[in-house]
């Protein structure tokens, strides 16, 4: 890869510096250029060593590599060598595409799940409609004499929870998008990119610091990040597979139910009986769906929101240990560069 390839060349360009600084030194008999020579050949050998073993561990048939991989494939089966992409050797990072937008879903310890991004947006769909029903029902007013029917504050609370719904639902589809946004891009930049730069930082003097951080935040991304995912997967693995069938289910029942009312019949007293009757039939038979309805909320936005944010902490702390593996900080509050 040409990034490694500029790293090699870094650290052989100063593995030359390192000598020539040192053997002036002892052609001048000068103590500091001595020191300075050796400590940089002892960093630019260490370099080496770090850029061999980042090789090993990284690159495809890389140890790491393999273990993620063979974590992912018991998790996930062959599904997870499904993604395009020219770095999609990391099992991990092809499931983490699946698990949060993949067109076929993802399979987990041999059961198929539609991906989050399905998860969601077909159940703000199904959910939408049944506002959509609710909002109708509840606009319809009847006169008859004297005597006024709305059900409008019938259906208010109704429309209220399904309202903070949708709500819900919108950010969680935008915060799955965000989040395979981020997967694929660290797919292309994190070890081909951010970890030869990083590489090639910590063998300069004056960013060594910043070239470990670099490093640090790029092992943390390419492998603490997705193998989260799948962490997240399996602990949620129970949810139900026909959610968004049973929702689109119960709006129809709800359609049926208000269709039912013949319009063109001339109110009176037996027609505003069967509307109410109509109106109690929804009520009824969307309860349990409410129900359902909130569970399968609660548990999306497990997924979509709160489990990422988990992810997000053990990648930040899986960085900061890196860092200080490679000789530099990173944490939550201050980010040490020199």
């Amino acid at each position: 890869m040409y990034g490694y390839e500029i790293g090699i060349a870094i650290v052989s360009i100063m593995l030359a510096v390192g000598g020539i600084i040192f053997g002036l030194g002892f052609a001048f008999d000068n103590k500091k250029l001595k020191d300075f020579g050796r400590n940089e050949l002892i960093e630019s050998f260490i370099n080496a060593a770090i850029l061999g073993i980042l090789i090993i561990l990284f690159l495809p048939g890389g140890f790491v590599t393999g273990i993620t991989n063979s974590i992912a494939y018991g998790v996930s089966g062959s599904s997870v060598n499904a993604c395009t992409g020219p770095y999609n050797y990391s099992y991990a990072i092809c499931f983490s595409e699946g698990y949060l937008m993949g067109l076929s879903g993802v399979t987990i310890n041999g059961h198929q799940y539609p991906s989050l991004f399905d998860l969601s947006s077909g159940s703000l769909l199904a959910i939408s409609g049944l506002y959509a029903v609710a909002g109708l029902v509840s606009s319809i007013h009847l006169s008859i004499g004297v005597a006024s029917i709305s059900f409008n504050s019938l259906f208010k609370p109704f429309l209220m929870q399904l309202g903070d719904i949708i709500e819900l639902l919108t950010l969680s589809v935008f915060s799955v998008f965000l989040q395979y946004s981020v997967i694929k891009v660290i797919s292309y930049v994190a070890i081909p990119v951010l970890l030869p730069l990083g590489m090639v930082l910590r063998t300069l003097y004056l960013t060594r610091r910043l070239g470990g951080a670099i490093m640090a935040i790029a092992i943390s991304l390419f492998v603490v990040l997705p193998m989260s995912y799948i962490l997240d997967a399996s602990l949620v693995q129970s949810y139900s597979q026909t959610s968004t069938s049973q929702l689109i289910a119960s709006t129809e029942s709800g359609l049926n139910g208000l269709y039912s009312y013949n319009k063109s019949t001339v109110p009176n007293s037996e027609s505003v009986s069967s509307i109410f009757s109509d109106a109690s039939s929804i009520l009824s038979s969307s309860e349990n769906s409410i129900l359902y309805v909130f569970r399968q909320v609660v548990l999306i936005v497990v997924e979509v929101i709160m489990f990422p944010i988990f992810s997000v902490i053990l990648t930040v702390i899986s960085a900061r240990e890196f860092a200080r593996i490679l000789g530099t900080e990173v944490s939550f509050s201050r980010f040490d560069v020199f």
